[in-house]
C-alpha cells in the first residue's frame, strides 16, 4: 500500500497528465488482488498486472508484452 495514494489513483493521475499518444507502459504491483480492482486498473489504462509474490520470469513476460 502506498502512504498518500492509492495505485488506482496515481494511475489516473499519471493517465490524466499525458499528452504523449504512446502512453507511459504501466505494470500494476498491488496489494489488493480482488477482481474487481484488478478490473478497474485495466478500465483505467494500466497495461499489466503482476500478483505478489513474483519471480524473475514474471516481471521479463511481463516487459516483453509491452
Amino acid at each position: 500500500m502506498l502512504p498518500q495514494i492509492d495505485g488506482l489513483k496515481l494511475l489516473q493521475l499519471i493517465r490524466s497528465n499525458e499528452t504523449d499518444p504512446k502512453r507511459t507502459k504501466i505494470v500494476m504491483l498491488p496489494s489488493l488482488t480482488e477482481q474487481k480492482y484488478v478490473l478497474q486498473a485495466i478500465k483505467n489504462g494500466c497495461n499489466g498486472y503482476l500478483y505478489k509474490p513474483f519471480v524473475k520470469k514474471d516481471i521479463k513476460n511481463q516487459l516483453s508484452k509491452l
